[in-house]
């Protein structure tokens, strides 16, 4: 997680983040469309952005885990 102010710039292979400082002041995000191994997004409205596990090679991160292991 990057810290307040600051925004994700780079995931990692390892899965580490990268953050870089937000400039400037608010605004709206307009889309956001789901690349290659992803599954979601949305261009209104709260979205959403899923690994798409049939995309992925076994090995990811649940949230609060802590440590890569193979899913089925």
């Amino acid at each position: 997680m990057c810290a307040s102010g600051s925004a994700i710039r780079v995931v990692n292979a390892d899965g580490t983040v990268a953050c870089e400082p937000v400039a400037g002041g608010a605004g709206d995000i307009t889309a956001v469309y789901a690349g290659t191994g992803l599954i979601g997004g949305g261009t209104s409205g709260d979205v959403t952005l899923w690994l798409d596990t049939a995309y992925a090679d076994g090995l990811y991160v649940n949230e609060g885990q802590g440590t890569a292991s193979p899913q089925s």
